[in-house]
């Protein structure tokens, strides 16, 4: 393993126990906080979802030209965060958190498949349109936040499901680069 990503394996460790410790303070500090403008928004960002961002970075992917190899590096990466989190959710059986929601949520809670697949897809974008990363990355921060803001998230989930996606992301970056599907 790299040097660098030791590093950013530690501070994902050290993040999560502080967040686990701190799971219930935490939410219940963003909800006490909420702001009409900012509920609006972010059930908004909620309701549109991550499959239509994806749909639109897609579109963006054929107009800067991207080849065919990346954008299904692109989908693929989505497909893995999508099955990881399907399957972690069967395994780890979190009920979610029993607080005031803005909207409904059926489901278990543990990882956030909203939070889980814009990572894993940042990390795959950044190296595709590194000019772009910066707007992604606001992107899914947002995502995720939104998943704390709306309720239906404890601040444990959403700071691993960062990590899972990221790790998610780098995999597909390295398995895909060794695949020859296509000569572009």
């Amino acid at each position: 393993m790299e040097k660098i990503e030791i590093k950013y394996l530690l501070v994902f460790l050290f993040l999560f126990v502080i967040s686990i410790l701190f799971d219930r303070q935490a939410l219940n500090l963003v909800l006490d906080h909420r702001i009409q403008f900012l509920n609006t928004f972010f059930v908004f960002l909620s309701q549109f979802g991550t499959f239509s961002i994806f749909v639109i970075f897609t579109l963006l992917y054929l107009v800067t030209k991207q080849s065919k190899k990346k954008i299904l590096q692109m989908w693929l990466t989505v497909f893995i965060a999508g099955l990881v989190t399907f399957i972690l959710k069967l395994i780890i059986e979190r009920p979610r958190p029993v607080v005031d929601s803005l909207i409904g949520v059926s489901g278990y809670s543990f990882p956030s498949g909203h939070t889980l697949v814009p990572f894993a897809l940042y990390i795959v974008l950044a190296d595709h349109i590194p000019k772009l990363k910066n707007w992604w990355l606001v992107i899914a921060s947002l995502i995720a936040f939104s998943r704390l803001y709306l309720g239906v998230h404890y601040i444990s989930e959403v700071v691993l499901s960062i990590f899972l996606g990221g790790v998610i992301g780098m995999y597909s970056l390295k398995i895909l680069k060794h695949i020859r599907l296509f000569t572009t």
